[in-house]
């Protein structure tokens, strides 16, 4: 940010960001440019250019700022989990018509809403690179927070490899929340797959 903030000090912001108007009219709400936004304030801007929209609903915002995420290296698996969830619910869509929507396939899916559902402490060893998205991937098979939690912090301090930690899951398994989603999501998915193919 501050190698941006001294960009736009120099010589502006380039590229307007996209804003749409408020529900009650009184300003703005923005839609893409966060960060050149935060920069311009950092840099000391009280002015910056933007492109109104006023055609885009909550639906369609969902829709263009997937299209400008999902390819950002900047923005991590979880906050794009959340995101796909978000588009989900907002827009009324089953897991296939997610899927073909955001142009996954069915297994990067599962996996992405797998760290949708973990605890915020799971999520924040992630987010440290303390543990892998293979980790979570695996404590997705474990029922509850609490065993996600106290199995993460074992593999965090005993630097455990994914295999260990499979290991000592299966150890304890019990059905879990995750292993529900994944039974709906192949539910789903095998349901669809029948009726395309009668």
């Amino acid at each position: 940010l501050d190698a941006l903030a001294s960009d736009i000090a120099r010589v502006g912001v380039l590229q307007p960001l996209v804003v749409r108007p408020a529900p009650d009219w009184n300003g703005y709400i923005l839609v893409f440019g966060e960060r050149r936004y935060r920069a311009a304030l950092q840099a000391g801007l009280t002015h910056v250019p933007a492109l109104v929209r006023r055609d885009l609903d909550d639906a369609a915002v969902l829709d263009l700022q997937w299209q400008e995420n999902a390819r950002r290296e900047d923005i991590d698996d979880i906050d794009k989990a959340m995101h796909l969830r978000r588009m989900r619910e907002l827009r009324g869509l089953s897991w296939s018509q997610l899927a073909e929507a955001v142009h996954l396939t069915r297994r990067h899916l599962l996996r992405m809403q797998h760290l949708a559902e973990m605890p915020p402490y799971v999520t924040g060893l992630l987010r440290d690179r303390q543990i892998t998205p293979s980790h979570v991937y695996q404590l997705a098979r474990l029922a509850g927070s609490e065993q996600q939690e106290a199995l993460a912090r074992a593999a965090v301090e005993g630097h455990w490899p994914v295999s260990r930690l499979g290991s000592e899951i299966a150890a304890t398994i019990t059905p879990s929340a995750g292993a529900s989603l994944h039974r709906e999501m192949g539910q789903e998915f095998a349901s669809n797959d029948s009726k395309a193919g009668s």
